[in-house]
């Protein structure tokens, strides 16, 4: 059995606006109590598992402008002998304290610490410091600049666990600086980004959102992202100890991206998608991505049905984001008061050899239920087809997920 346990303490320092107007003390807890389970038993990857996870945050509020919370992150591995890829997901037996400070104000925030990220390219935790600023322009016009740097990174969510050493183990203890300018409004935006991982890569890009009403209730959007990565070596090699995602193809590459959807309110979604990558491997994208193939339990996907997996997903894996490789994919989903289906299909054909190379063919059908009592519950069929360039033969890398929590 593997126990993993996180410890943070949090600070967060917030604008009387966004507050009650209450200057009494209260105190309160909040968290969630839930297992996760994996099955890989009909593919040809053995790398079935499961955890038990908790989380509590005990807040306590002794100023009116001044929020104190303690809390706690566990997970216990469920399997007494874990086979193949385990490692992938439960890496840490113990990951070290978490904590940070977060200041908020009307137009300006600021986080230092180790928290969690949700930038298009820097996802999960990260250890570093974040600021954002927001200001309008014109009534239906904002602008937003933010910036980030970070010299660490964990993996922590129900499915996977890790201390913060990602940058030692992978990237060569590095520190990347993020900044990021975005103009829009709900409706349609453009935002401009550069993300610098020292002597690793030096990426550009830029993301565009437009989004169509047709009546009050359909409407289109569109969501295109283009990034071009310059590489600032020539090869990435984790040390001979350590645990890292597979030898990175580093050099000059890009990433296209171009999503197409149709939204019914907030209950009915279609759409297809494409992406490309260069010549080399996309690397931002093993950092965290916003996509619908990450399995990341903070990761929007399909009106909250767990995601089929993408990168981080052990024997499973995706390739997408490996150089020289093209995706196509669709999804729909839809939502019946508590109880959500959705339906995702993607293939990828890359032309190097490695070890997820060739082409891709994922088929997956998930469902989620939340009900008014706070226990939120889902689960995800997946077939996955893998044929690989170096053999005639494809490998049926077919799985299963599901989970239950309870919120508190």
């Amino acid at each position: 059995m593997r126990q993993v346990f996180l410890f943070f303490f949090l600070i967060t320092f917030s604008n009387a606006s966004s507050q009650e107007e209450n200057h009494e003390d209260f105190s309160e807890v909040s968290g969630y109590i839930g297992s996760f389970v994996k099955s890989s038993s009909l593919g040809a990857n053995k790398d079935s598992y499961g955890t038990l996870n908790f989380s509590g945050i005990l807040s306590h509020k002794p100023h009116k402008d001044v929020v104190l919370s303690l809390g706690v992150f566990g997970a216990l591995a469920l399997l007494s002998d874990p086979k193949e890829n385990i490692k992938d997901y439960s890496r840490a037996s113990y990951v070290n304290n978490k904590g940070f400070l977060h200041y908020q104000s009307n137009n300006f925030s600021a986080q230092l610490g180790r928290f969690e990220s949700n930038l298009d390219w820097l996802g999960e935790h990260i250890q570093g410091s974040l600021l954002d600023y927001k200001q309008d322009l014109t009534q239906s016009t904002n602008l937003r600049i933010y910036a980030a740097y970070a010299n660490e990174q964990a993996h922590i969510n129900r499915e996977e666990q890790s201390n913060f050493e990602e940058f030692q183990k992978e990237y060569n203890s590095k520190d990347m600086l993020v900044i990021g300018v975005q103009i829009g409004n709900k409706t349609s935006s453009i935002g401009l980004y550069e993300y610098h991982f020292v002597d690793i890569f030096n990426t550009a890009g830029a993301n565009i959102y437009l989004q169509i009403p047709f009546s009050l209730a359909w409407s289109l959007q569109a969501l295109s992202h283009f990034a071009y990565s310059h590489s600032l070596m020539p090869l990435l090699r984790a040390p001979e100890n350590a645990f890292f995602h597979g030898e990175k193809d580093i050099g000059h590459t890009y990433l296209g991206f171009v999503r197409i959807s149709m939204h019914y309110k907030e209950s009915f979604i279609t759409g297809l998608g494409w992406v490309k990558i260069g010549e080399k491997d996309f690397i931002n994208a093993y950092l965290g991505n916003k996509f619908v193939f990450e399995a990341d339990d903070h990761t929007p996907f399909l009106f909250n049905v767990i995601a089929p997996g993408g990168w981080h997903n052990g024997s499973n894996a995706t390739n997408m984001f490996y150089g020289q490789t093209e995706s196509f994919y669709g999804f729909g989903a839809f939502k019946l008061e508590n109880l959500s289906f959705n339906l995702h299909i993607r293939q990828s054909n890359g032309i190097k050899i490695r070890t997820h190379g060739g082409k891709q063919t994922q088929i997956s059908v998930g469902v989620g239920f939340m009900t008014s009592n706070s226990w939120n519950l889902g689960a995800v069929a997946v077939y996955m087809r893998q044929e690989r360039r170096t053999s005639a033969n494809s490998i049926n890398s077919s799985y299963f997920k599901t989970f239950i929590e309870y919120a508190f």
